[in-house]
C-alpha cells in the first residue's frame, strides 16, 4: 500500500491524522484474498485490512468471502461496544458489495501483537 492511500484511509478513520510515518505489510489473508497492513501515523498506529474477494468460484472461496462481510459488519456495528482491552476497535469500514472490503482498526490492545510481528514485546 502506498503512503498516500494509507493516509486517505487513516484520515477517514481518524480525521486528525496529518502524516503517515510508515506502512508495513504484516500478514496475508486466507486464499490470497488480501493483506493486513500496519500503518504508523503521527498521532496513532492503525491496522488496515484490505480484502479482495471478487468472483469467488469455489464453495470454500464463497465461505471466505461471506466471512469477510461478517467481519466488516462486526467492526462497523459492534466493536465500539466492547472493552478496549479485549478487542480491536473498528474505526472505518468500506464495502463496495463487489468483493472489495477495507477495515481500519486499532491494533490489538495487548503486547502479543508485537510478538506476532517479530518485535520486542517488552517495549
Amino acid at each position: 500500500m502506498k503512503k498516500n492511500t494509507a493516509l486517505a484511509l487513516a484520515q477517514a478513520a481518524v480525521p486528525t491524522v496529518s502524516q503517515v510515518i510508515s506502512v508495513k505489510s504484516i500478514a496475508r489473508l486466507w486464499g490470497g484474498m488480501g493483506s493486513v497492513i500496519r500503518v504508523q501515523c503521527d498521532s496513532i498506529d492503525l491496522i488496515i485490512k484490505v480484502i479482495e474477494c471478487r468472483n469467488p468460484l469455489s464453495h470454500g472461496d464463497l465461505r471466505k468471502a461471506a466471512s469477510y462481510v461478517v467481519e466488516c459488519n462486526f467492526y462497523m456495528l459492534y466493536s465500539q461496544y466492547l472493552c478496549d482491552s479485549i478487542c480491536c476497535k473498528g474505526l472505518h469500514c468500506a464495502n463496495d458489495d463487489l468483493g472489495n472490503i477495507t477495515i481500519v482498526m486499532t491494533p490489538l490492545p495487548h503486547p502479543t501483537m508485537y510478538s506476532i510481528e517479530g518485535e520486542d514485546s517488552s517495549l
